[in-house]
């Protein structure tokens, strides 16, 4: 079957777990709000591979299935009552989907670009466009839950961070077609510090980067400070090849020697492109007071840089690479970071008060007394970061803000929730991600096969399984946990097709 959702566990508690679920495929629908659907999304890392490629060890709601009909949706719909208490989807964001007017946003996107629609550049273009929307947390329908179970024994093999994707559906309702935005209270046994709670899979564990920081910062320091009349020239020539149709490209990161290096590549790229020049800083210094403030230097390289003290104020820095760089006491206030890579960064003491952080990535950053209050966070994800007094709306982060001890709690092994009668085995599994039903809300056409960016194509249908992950972010597969990248090449994409 073709995934349908991507889901991230987000917390949980004894008996309840929030995850967001987001959209995957066009053809996916609504957001179902029904216990059926809710179990399907608990059974998936049930029977699923752990970041080894092991199969995960039996919990007890897995003993209640068998792998023929643990992804039947209709008879989780009917067995549903037993193990699912209650499910509410409290927030949901660019919903409905409506293919069409994607697709109409997508043209205009490339229009804006200077490229007309019989030029030759147009399906490259529209493409590259259609592979930033799918990327962009910012524009894909998205539903946060929190699901109840009626017995702890049936999500044992749930934390939060494990990530996994989906072919679920539901067979008659109801769906989420609004926006919501709803305050649901963190329950007191919550796994996640509460100073945690609004920053994605912080509860992760710090583990080891492959970069050498001293080194890096030597380079960087040993070179001449980029300020004055030459930054000015440097932002104003990375405008104008902005401004040609060069944002939304994709990043390739690598390590070499324990330095950073990272190739930028925009598809569809041609000669009326080659305007301007990208700003390259990698393993170079602004010096502290330098300003920025208000200026575009999106998908800028900011790699192993030396920036600390400087104002980024209200600045639009969207999808730059600023792995293992040097931002520290740096002021980000109301600043546009959306996909922003800060991997690896010291960001001590930064100021991000009512930033766009949509998307961006901290993983194994010093956040050591930064300042996020007001800031959008969705999409953010922080492993392995220290949160040492970071603030958050009033809300100050103890130190250490992640003692040793604040993860799984050891808890007595309890009976397992008693076992039902064995039930009947489905013939088959559904073969359809649409709903056969006629209460099912209208599906779009499943498309034919093409390579034309527009349509979207359906994966030959067979036994779904959950996919293991790459070592970094990417829309092809995901999984429950990431490691860090070992020395060499990894590769982040800022976008992906559908």
């Amino acid at each position: 079957m073709s995934d349908l959702w991507d889901i991230d566990i987000l917390n949980r508690g004894k008996d309840w777990v929030d995850l967001k679920v987001t959209l995957h495929h066009p053809d996916a629908g609504p957001f179902p709000e029904s216990p059926g659907f809710a179990l399907q999304l608990l059974l998936i890392p049930a029977f699923g591979w752990d970041s080894s490629g092991n199969r995960r060890a039996p919990s007890p709601l897995s003993s209640e299935f068998s792998e023929d009909n643990y992804y039947d949706a209709e008879e989780c719909a009917d067995r549903a009552k037993k193990f699912v208490r209650s499910v509410q989807v409290y927030k949901a964001s660019n919903v409905p989907f409506v293919e069409k007017q994607v697709h109409a946003g997508v043209d205009k996107r490339v229009i804006e670009r200077g490229i007309a629609r019989d030029s030759d550049d147009w399906e490259s273009a529209w493409e590259n466009e259609w592979r930033a929307y799918w990327s962009d947390p910012a524009r894909v329908p998205s539903a946060t839950y929190r699901i109840s179970v009626t017995a702890p024994g049936w999500i044992d093999h749930i934390e939060p961070g494990m990530r996994f994707d989906s072919a679920s559906w539901c067979p008659n309702g109801p769906w989420v077609n609004k926006p919501r935005s709803l305050t649901l209270e963190t329950p007191p046994d919550t796994w996640v510090k509460p100073w945690l709670v609004d920053f994605p899979l912080s509860d992760k564990p710090r583990g080891t980067r492959q970069m050498d920081p001293q080194l890096i910062e030597s380079l960087a320091a040993s070179g001449t400070p980029l300020m004055g009349q030459e930054l000015a020239t440097a932002v104003a020539q990375h405008k104008l090849f902005l401004d040609a149709g060069n944002r939304e490209g994709d990043w390739q990161l690598l390590s070499v020697s324990g330095l950073p290096l990272c190739i930028y590549q925009v598809y569809g790229q041609s000669d009326e492109n080659k305007v301007g020049a990208q700003l390259v800083l990698r393993m170079k210094q602004i010096p502290a007071g330098e300003s920025l403030r208000g200026a575009d230097i999106g998908y800028a390289d900011l790699s192993g840089s030396v920036c600390r003290g400087v104002d980024f104020g209200k600045a639009i820095l969207d999808g730059c690479a600023a792995v293992d760089a040097f931002f520290d006491g740096a002021t980000f206030d109301g600043a546009s970071l959306r996909k922003v890579d800060f991997s690896g960064s010291s960001l001590r003491g930064c100021s991000f008060v009512g930033a766009d952080l949509r998307g961006a990535d901290f993983e194994h950053t010093d956040l050591t007394g930064a300042d996020f209050g007001a800031a959008n966070l969705t999409g953010a994800r922080f492993p392995g970061a220290i949160f040492d007094g970071v603030k958050r709306d009033g809300q100050v982060a103890p130190t250490p803000a992640k003692p040793a001890s604040a993860r799984k709690p050891a808890a007595k092994k309890s009976a397992a929730p008693k076992k039902s009668a064995a039930p009947k085995k489905s013939a088959a599994p559904k073969k359809s991600a649409a709903p056969k039903k006629s209460t099912a809300p209208k599906k779009s056409t499943a498309p034919k096969k093409s390579t034309d960016p527009k349509k979207s194509t359906t994966a030959k249908k067979s036994e779904p399984k959950q996919k293991s992950a790459p070592a970094k972010k990417s829309p092809a597969k995901k999984s429950p946990t990431k490691k860090p990248a070992a020395s060499g090449s990894r590769t982040k994409t800022t976008s992906a097709k559908r």
